[in-house]
């Protein structure tokens, strides 16, 4: 048996010894370490960036201090760009992964300790045939405006630059966010609150912000995806489904950019509709699927295996009247 049987994925943290101060601690712990970690991969993809850029080892030392160089030198190179912009989100992983072990909030991957790769290799395979029926879709729904060329390729030396990303780097960039979003700060939350719906509006918001978006369009995108993400969290009992989602969104989303040459992925300004509906109606379409799917395989939602959980409340049928014998009660 375990210490925490028939609890959720977000209610993990609510061991015997939980505290309420021990989740806040996980939070401070993640900030420090991320924010470590982020100046550390940024300066490795700045220094990258000018030794591809020709400058020898002690020149991109020095240069480190020149903004206007490491800019010039990133932005000279697709895949240069695209590595300052994923490597130092990727970065984030292991202080999340740490943060949580240290406050005792629980394995953040499964219900069942780790990441179930069966079961995330199932729904990488959904969501790559669904992501790309929305791409085709997004390129018949979006075609280039009256008096604008058309993207030209690149090359393979650039497009093979801007590839090894999007295999290698954008799904551990994806991955950190669904440990920081859909794993730590939703499991926080729900132990302090309780209900499901408060961390998901809370983080759904914070995923929001974290993107420069400004076109409601795209916010109804982000927020389809990071909603969707929560609910998928907790229906199947751990990140495989939300992370095979946000890592076939974005890998191919960096594919599709460096078939035109495009690394540049400006966020402010108008977003056509065409773009955006799409995704949206594929983020669905997984959701629904993968749900299914979960059940069929009686996938574990709780550490002691599968506990149905209701649509909308997230919680078993009758956790309303039995909560809080369920939940272990707060020491002071």
């Amino acid at each position: 048996m375990t210490e925490n049987p028939g609890l959720p994925y977000d209610l993990l943290a609510r061991t015997a010894g939980y505290r309420w101060w021990r989740p806040l601690l996980g939070l401070v712990l993640f900030a420090a370490l991320g924010l470590i970690a982020l100046v550390l991969a940024t300066t490795l993809a700045q220094y990258l960036a000018l030794l591809v850029d020709g400058r020898t080892a002690g020149d991109a030392l020095t240069l480190l201090a020149d903004e206007s160089a490491v800019r010039a030198a990133t932005e000279a190179n697709p895949g240069m760009t695209e590595l300052s912009l994923f490597l130092p989100l990727a970065a984030v992983l292991p202080a999340a992964l740490l943060a949580a072990r240290l406050s005792r909030s629980g394995p953040l991957g499964s219900v069942g300790g780790r990441l179930r790769w069966s079961w995330l290799g199932e729904c990488l395979a959904t969501a790559l045939l669904l992501w790309i029926v929305a791409q085709v879709a997004v390129v018949l729904l979006s075609p280039v405006p009256e008096g604008q060329e058309a993207a030209e390729f690149p090359g393979w030396p650039a497009f093979g630059a801007v590839a090894a990303i999007a295999v290698l780097v954008v799904p551990l960039q994806c991955a950190a966010e669904e440990y920081v979003f859909r794993g730590l700060l939703l499991r926080t939350l729900s132990s302090w609150f309780r209900l499901p719906w408060v961390g998901i509006l809370v983080t759904s918001a914070g995923f929001l912000s974290l993107h420069g978006y400004t076109d409601p369009i795209a916010w109804a995108f982000l927020v389809t995806l990071a909603i969707a993400g929560c609910w998928l969290t907790i229906r199947t009992g751990g990140l495989e489904a939300v992370i095979a989602m946000h890592v076939m969104n974005n890998s191919l989303a960096v594919l599709a950019s460096g078939l035109g040459g495009d690394s540049d992925f400006e966020q402010a300004g108008e977003v056509p509709p065409g773009s955006v509906l799409p995704i949206v109606l594929a983020i669905l379409g997984y959701a629904w699927w993968i749900d299914r799917r979960a059940a069929r395989r009686e996938l574990a939602t709780t550490p002691d295996g599968r506990v149905p959980v209701t649509a909308l409340g997230l919680r078993p049928p009758d956790w309303a009247g039995a909560r809080h014998d369920r939940l272990p009660a707060r020491r002071p």
